[in-house]
């Protein structure tokens, strides 16, 4: 009987040791693997290391989507991987990246959306359409040096809708008084010279019997 009960004792410590070691391999593991990710974010992530290439080079792109692959709802690697298109003219793919980062940060990139698809696909409408969006969320922010309206107000003078575009660049002068600082400057001249623009077309529009 002794000789049984020692012999059950030995198997339950073997079993013992057993579940220790599986979990200390478990863990050790663990703890490599998180090793092995720390050291990925640092070198795809932190340091950006496409930016060691050419953004317009096969290597931008794969290093990119190593990142992405690490971090996949990063709002600024959908933005890296798509400004490239855009630059290159690749608009649909530039936009379905773009489109990633709208959808995990919508207040954060919707009015850069708003400005790629005015200054490069010169779809106004659209433009339109996604920065009124914005405005009326974040008022007194701006994309690009530039306040939401005054994009809008472009965006409304390339429509040849000029009473609207008169509007909206008004609008956009007096969010540059409103912030004023010596940085407005730049924007206030801008502006003020897109409204006077539009006001001659107007004028022009009048005296030709346009209106």
């Amino acid at each position: 009987m002794p000789t049984l009960l020692s012999k059950l004792s030995m198997e339950k410590l073997q079993k013992l040791c057993l579940s220790c070691t599986l979990l200390f391999m478990i863990f050790s593991s663990f703890a490599q693997n998180d090793s092995i990710l720390k050291a990925k974010k640092e070198k795809y992530i932190t340091k950006e290391y496409w930016h060691t290439f050419s953004y317009n080079s096969a290597e931008w792109q794969m290093y990119l989507d190593s990142a992405i692959a690490i971090e996949p709802k990063n709002t600024h690697l959908w933005q890296q991987k798509s400004m490239p298109n855009f630059k290159s003219g690749k608009y649909y793919d530039g936009m379905r990246f773009l489109n990633k980062a709208v959808e995990y940060d919508t207040l954060g990139y919707l009015g850069y959306r708003g400005f790629m698809k005015c200054i490069f696909m010169k779809d106004y409408a659209n433009t339109i359409k996604d920065l009124k969006a914005i405005h009326k969320k974040r008022p007194i922010e701006q994309t690009m040096d530039h306040s939401y309206p005054f994009w809008i107000g472009v965006s409304y003078l390339k429509l040849n809708k000029l009473d609207s575009a008169d509007y909206y660049l008004g609008l956009s002068v007096n969010n540059a008084l409103w912030m004023f600082e010596k940085s407005t400057w730049l924007r206030m001249e801008e502006a003020f010279g897109t409204r006077y623009k539009c006001n001659t077309l107007k004028k022009d529009d009048f005296k030709n019997g346009s209106k």
